[in-house]
């Protein structure tokens, strides 16, 4: 057991909360692909034929999605930050390496609060916020006040912040069949692990 003290006075031992990532990332390819497709069809085919063109032509293609796209994950861990700083906890930005395949390791930036014992209900609102602001925000985009490239970088948001939000959403729903007086807490070690107990019945 990794050296995390002992749980609260009237919980459970505590129990390390294990997330499948590599089967969360297979979902949010597919559903990359899928959204992709619904609001830019063709987008996989042109996708690939501009990637098949080498590293260069695709940045200098693609600079502008690629910036907007960094933004926009800057703004949703910055929401992540907001969220738990506002709800009384001390949260830290990081970086770390993702199993998103069995022989690839991706890059994935990360807040997170650490030694510190949090609610259900704080977890699940640290969560869930970036998915709800960002896809609301760009839901507004789509509106038809708004010039076309407005609704182009909106549907860009939508596709690619709902997708990169699976993860989230899988713990929120695994939250959410908790008990509610659930206490989680992180910690890092050689990489940063998860740890739940429960009160006492």
């Amino acid at each position: 057991m990794a050296d995390i003290g002992e749980s609260p006075t009237g919980y459970t031992e505590y129990v390390e909360y294990i997330v499948p990532e590599r089967r969360i990332h297979l979902l949010m390819v597919a559903l990359t692909v899928g959204l992709a497709e619904v609001f830019f069809p063709g987008a996989v085919v042109e996708f690939y034929n501009t990637a098949s063109q080498g590293f260069i032509n695709f940045v200098v293609v693609s600079l502008e999605e690629i910036l907007f796209i960094g933004g926009m994950i800057f703004v949703h861990e910055c929401i992540h930050y907001l969220v738990a700083y506002k709800q009384g906890y001390d949260p830290q930005a990081g970086i770390r390496l993702t199993d998103s395949f069995y022989v690839i390791k991706e890059p994935s930036p990360y807040i997170i609060v650490l030694n510190e014992h949090i609610s259900r209900r704080h977890n699940i609102g640290m969560l869930i916020a970036p998915l709800l602001v960002i896809d609301f925000v760009a839901l507004v985009g789509l509106l038809p006040i708004f010039p076309a490239y407005v609704a182009y970088f909106a549907k860009i948001a939508l596709v690619v912040n709902t997708a990169s939000s699976m993860q989230d959403v899988y713990n929120v729903f695994r939250l959410l069949t908790m008990d509610e007086d659930t206490r989680f807490i992180n910690i890092m070690e050689d990489e940063v692990r998860s740890f739940y107990c429960k009160p006492v019945n």
